[in-house]
């Protein structure tokens, strides 16, 4: 009786350390694999600061003049206002104006036989934006683009809206109705392409329609 008493008390041992050794066990796995999922889970985003699109500095009479290699003004931009984006370096423009001078459009000369250059293109809008990189200034709304009579060219009037000047490239862009006054002649298109590298040049899109007065 004695003999068997002592094998169920070693029975009863030997099943509580297998017990306690299988927990241990499945403690010790269930360690693992949960170090092993943190281990191996993305990283959390970090969230980027928000940046508003807000003012950072203002101008008013706002002026800017592009040079030509021998120091004459090649552009120039004025405007009554401008207001600087910080977030994506655009400007917005309040009545912009833009001159467009070109020594290539001479094509008169003075008293003393010089050759005079031919009068700035002038375009106005009411509101503009420059893009980030200074190359692209839109203007919206109602665009007009004027030249004054000089030699034997008469004054030039061009009524058109929603004008792109790629001035990186030296043209300006519409797709909109656009019309040109130069008395006498009045001419009518969609679209329009202006080039200012080497003398004002510019061409209607598409539906283009004329007529001559007299």
């Amino acid at each position: 009786m004695m003999r068997f008493r002592e094998l169920a008390s070693r029975n009863l041992g030997d099943a509580a350390s297998d017990w306690l050794a299988s927990l241990a066990g499945l403690i010790g796995l269930a360690l693992f694999t949960w170090w092993l999922a943190e281990l191996l889970a993305p990283l959390p985003d970090v969230a980027k600061p928000v940046v508003e699109h807000s003012v950072d500095y203002y101008a008013l009479k706002f002026l800017r003049t592009e040079m030509n290699e021998d120091g004459s003004p090649k552009t120039r931009l004025s405007a009554a206002a401008m207001h600087h984006y910080a977030d994506d370096n655009t400007s917005e423009l309040s009545r912009p104006l833009l001159l467009l001078y070109n020594k290539a459009a001479a094509s008169s000369r003075d008293l003393s036989g010089s050759l005079k250059d031919a009068p700035p293109w002038v375009v106005r809008s009411d509101v503009g934006n420059i893009s980030g990189d200074g190359d692209t200034i839109f203007l919206g709304g109602k665009v007009l683009l004027t030249r004054d009579a000089y030699d034997k060219s008469n004054a030039l009037e061009v009524v058109s809206k929603d004008v792109t000047v790629h001035m990186d490239e030296n043209y300006l862009l519409t797709e909109a109705y656009t019309e040109i006054f130069n008395h006498p002649q009045y001419t009518s298109g969609t679209g329009m392409r202006t080039d200012f590298a080497e003398g004002m040049q510019t061409t209607l899109l598409s539906e283009v329609r004329g007529r001559y007065e007299f």
